[in-house]
C-alpha cells in the first residue's frame, strides 16, 4: 500500500521544478537563515531610515548646504547595510539572479563607471570618490534585497506600510511643529521635500485601494487622504499636479500599451495635436513663454529656479562632454562654482540644480546624460516582461518611475544618495529586472490578490 499524497499516480507528470535561482518552500539556506526573509527585513529598514530618520536628521542640522560635511551615521548605516546584504549573497548564492539585473541595468553600470572616471577630472577628487562609492554600496544593496525578496507584492505592500508609519510621524509633526512661510513642512526641510513624501502616499496608495485584503485596502486609503491632506498643506504645486497626473498617466499605459502600434499611433497624434493646439494659442493672443508659465505655474520663473538653471548652464556650456565630477560640483565647501560666482542667496541654500537633468550634465556631461536617457529607454523595452504581474503591481511600478523622471524636471531626487524617491525608483528598476520572477507565486498571495476578492 501507499500513502496519499506520497506517491505519484502512473503516468502523471512530476511538480515543475522551480525557476533557477529560486528557493524552494520550505527550504533554507545554508545555515538555516531565511535570506528572502532577512532581505526583506533590511529593505524595510532602508525604507525606514530614508523616509524618516534622515529628514529627522537633516532637520537638526546646521551650516551651509555647500560645504562638504560628510555624515559619519549615514556612511556607517550604509556600510553596515552593504555588508549584510552582501553577506546574505554569500549565504545564498544560488537564489541571487544577478544576470537579469546586469542585462537591464547595463547602462545604469556604465553611468556608474562613467562617474568612477570622473574623479579623474572633478573638482573635488575625494568628494567624487566618497559619494560614488556611498551610491554604489545603496545600488548594490538595494539590488540585493529586491532579488532575494523578488514578489512585486510584498515589497510594494511593505512600501506602503512604511508610508503608513511615516504618515503619523508626519501628523504629530502638523500638530508639534509650525509651518514654514511658504507652507507647512512635515519632518522635512522644505514643504517641497514635504510635498514630494505626500505625492509618493497618493501614487503607491491609489495601486492598493481595490486590490488585495482589506487590511491592506484600508491602509492604503488612509495613506491616500493623509497624502492628499499634505500635499494640500504644503501647497507643493508641482506634487499636487502629478500626484493627479501620473496615476492617469500609469493607468492609460496599463491599458492602452504604448508597444503596440495601434496605440502607439493614435497617442503620437494627439500629443501633436496638443502641441500644435498650444502654439496656435500663443501666436494667436501673441503670448510668451512667461504668461504661458505664469498661467501654469503662477511664477514664470519657477519660484527662482530659472535663476540656478541659468548659473548652472554657464559652467555646462565649459564642459558640455566631460561635466565636473559626480559629487563635484556643489556641497564641496569653498571650491564650490555656486560660492565662487552664484547669486549671494544661492550660496548657502542652493546644493543643487532644481533640475536632475541639468545635474547629470553638470556632473558627466553629455555622456552621463546620455547613458542615463539608455537607462530609461531600456526600463521601457524590458517593461513588457511584466505581462503576468498582477495589474495593481505594475500600476505602483509605473507610478514611482513616472513620478521620478517627471518631478526631476523641477527638482533633484534620484542619484542623491538616500533619497526616498532614488531609493524607490532604483526598487521600481530592480522589479523590472526581476521581470516574471518578481510576480506572485504562492496559492496563498495569489487568492489575496484575485479580482474575485476585488
Amino acid at each position: 500500500m501507499t500513502s496519499a499524497g506520497f506517491t505519484r499516480p502512473v503516468g502523471a507528470r512530476p511538480p515543475p521544478l522551480p525557476p533557477r535561482g529560486v528557493q524552494r518552500k520550505g527550504v533554507r539556506a545554508r545555515g538555516g537563515l531565511d535570506t528572502p526573509r532577512i532581505a526583506r527585513a533590511a529593505l524595510y529598514a532602508i525604507s525606514l531610515y530614508s523616509a524618516i530618520v534622515v529628514p529627522l536628521m537633516e532637520r537638526g542640522a546646521s551650516g551651509s548646504a555647500n560645504e562638504d560635511n560628510g555624515n559619519l551615521l549615514n556612511q556607517l548605516v550604509w556600510l553596515a547595510l552593504g555588508l549584510l546584504t552582501a553577506a546574505l549573497v554569500a549565504i545564498d548564492p544560488k537564489r541571487f539572479a544577478i544576470r537579469p539585473i546586469v542585462r537591464t541595468h547595463a547602462f545604469l553600470l556604465a553611468l556608474m563607471g562613467w562617474f568612477v572616471l570622473s574623479t579623474l577630472w572633478s573638482l573635488s577628487p575625494d568628494s567624487t570618490i566618497r559619494r560614488v562609492g556611498l551610491q554604489i554600496i545603496i545600488m548594490s544593496a538595494v539590488a540585493i534585497c529586491v532579488v532575494l525578496v523578488r514578489e512585486a507584492k510584498v515589497i510594494v505592500n511593505d512600501i506602503l506600510q512604511v508610508l503608513f508609519i511615516a504618515a503619523l510621524v508626519n501628523w504629530v509633526a502638523l500638530v508639534v511643529l509650525p509651518p514654514t512661510a511658504l507652507g507647512h513642512a512635515g519632518i522635512y526641510l522644505s514643504k517641497n521635500n514635504f510635498g514630494t513624501f505626500a505625492a509618493l502616499m497618493v501614487l503607491l496608495g491609489a495601486s492598493r485601494l481595490a486590490a488585495g485584503p482589506m487590511w491592506m485596502r484600508l491602509l492604503s486609503a488612509f495613506v491616500v487622504a493623509s497624502g492628499f491632506v499634505f500635499l494640500v498643506v504644503s501647497a507643493a504645486k508641482t506634487s499636487i499636479g502629478l500626484a493627479v497626473l501620473v496615476p492617469a498617466m500609469a493607468f492609460f499605459i496599463l491599458v492602452f500599451p504604448l508597444n503596440r502600434v495601434h496605440f502607439a499611433v493614435p497617442a503620437a497624434l494627439a500629443g501633436v495635436m496638443l502641441l500644435v493646439t498650444v502654439i496656435g494659442i500663443l501666436v494667436t493672443f501673441n503670448l510668451g513663454t512667461d504668461d504661458l508659465f505664469t498661467f501654469l505655474f503662477g511664477d514664470p520663473t519657477f519660484t527662482g529656479r530659472t535663476t540656478i538653471w541659468q548659473f548652472v548652464w554657464s559652467y555646462v556650456v565649459n564642459r558640455p562632454l566631460i561635466g565636473y565630477g559626480f559629487g563635484g560640483f556643489w556641497s564641496i565647501g569653498n571650491s564650490s562654482p555656486v560660492q565662487q560666482s552664484g547669486v549671494w542667496w544661492m550660496k548657502d541654500i542652493i546644493n543643487q540644480s532644481h533640475d536632475l537633468y541639468l545635474d547629470i550634465l553638470v556632473q558627466g556631461g553629455i555622456v552621463a546624460l546620455a547613458l542615463f536617457f539608455a537607462h530609461v529607454g531600456a526600463l521601457a523595452v524590458y517593461s513588457n516582461r511584466l505581462a503576468r504581474w498582477h495589474w495593481s503591481d505594475k500600476m505602483a511600478i509605473a507610478a514611482i518611475l513616472f513620478y521620478g523622471l517627471i518631478y526631476n524636471l523641477m527638482d533633484t531626487t534620484l542619484l542623491r544618495s538616500f533619497n526616498i524617491v532614488w531609493i524607490y525608483f532604483l526598487v521600481a528598476s530592480y522589479l523590472i529586472g526581476v521581470g516574471p520572477d518578481a510576480v506572485t507565486r504562492t496559492p496563498e498571495a495569489a487568492e489575496a490578490m484575485s479580482p474575485t476578492r476585488r
